[in-house]
């Protein structure tokens, strides 16, 4: 049995207890950050890397980090520990509570985002990415979020950063390199080269097919009116072709309304 109470809040935490977590801090409350020695992790940093989201709401509640921001011996926040173990609704509670932290790197000068491609947790980046993080940081490397999934062979990763960056961080020179290997450089190639086409065919004028029929309602039902005036080419008279067109076409033209305009005859003058 654990007779020290640091050792017995360390392990409810673990093992994702949060009746003795609660009635532990109730009696000791000064064991609330209870730092590790041995690796520097917090109370909140086992619970993060064990996902357990109650505790963490519990220890918020509590003002855990709210004097200052409790980093492990490896500079490690609590955001990085819940991505290690791709705790994606951990995650995102932390970043609700402290959205400074998806900026702050460890000693190894990585990003949460970093950790995230490293691992392949497609769900968790796309968490990131809706957060607003730049997808094209460095780490104390250099190295990108692009260039760690080819290095770890982070394929659904590497999809969706490429749906979200710009074409010229496509750059194949720089980053094909460091592919783990040669079918990942090879899909590489194809997902840069698919998406440089399919920004191209955004801004591409469409060609209009003069014998293709022009829908102009959600029910697909032709429109003799947009057909004649597609099909008909710019002439002198274009005004008289196009009704001349809607009449074959079974449409009966607007009748202008007669006027009853009185008319007025000179009558003789009747003579004095």
């Amino acid at each position: 049995m654990l007779a020290d109470p640091r050792e017995r809040l360390r392990h409810a935490i673990i093992s994702g207890n949060l009746l003795i977590v609660k009635r532990l801090l109730r009696r000791f409350p000064h064991l609330l950050y209870n730092n590790d020695p041995k690796n520097g992790w917090s109370s909140l940093h086992y619970a993060s890397y064990h996902g357990h989201y109650l505790i963490c709401l519990h220890l918020i509640q509590l003002g855990h980090e709210k004097v200052e921001l409790s980093k492990t011996y490896k500079g490690n926040t609590c955001v990085h520990l819940s991505l290690i173990q791709g705790q994606e609704q951990t995650a995102h509670l932390l970043l609700q509570y402290f959205p400074n932290l998806i900026n702050v790197p460890n000693n190894d000068g990585m990003l949460p985002i970093h950790i995230v491609c490293m691992h392949n947790y497609v769900q968790c980046l796309r968490l990131l990415v809706n957060v607003t993080t730049d997808i094209n940081v460095k780490d104390r490397n250099d190295n990108t979020p692009i260039r760690i999934c080819l290095e770890y062979n982070s394929l659904q990763c590497l999809e969706l950063l490429l749906d979200r960056c710009q074409d010229q961080d496509k750059n194949i020179i720089d980053n094909i390199d460091v592919a783990m290997t040669f079918d990942l450089a090879k899909k590489y190639k194809s997902m840069v080269r698919r998406d440089k086409k399919s920004t191209m065919n955004i801004y591409k004028t469409p060609n209009l097919d003069k014998n293709e029929p022009t829908f102009n309602n959600e029910f697909g039902v032709p429109s003799p009116i947009l057909n004649s005036v597609v099909a008909s080419p710019p002439a002198k008279h274009s005004l008289f072709k196009i009704s001349t067109s809607i009449i074959n076409n079974g449409v009966s033209p607007i009748k202008s309304p007669k006027l009853d305009i009185p008319t007025f005859t000179r009558t003789n003058r009747r003579s004095n």
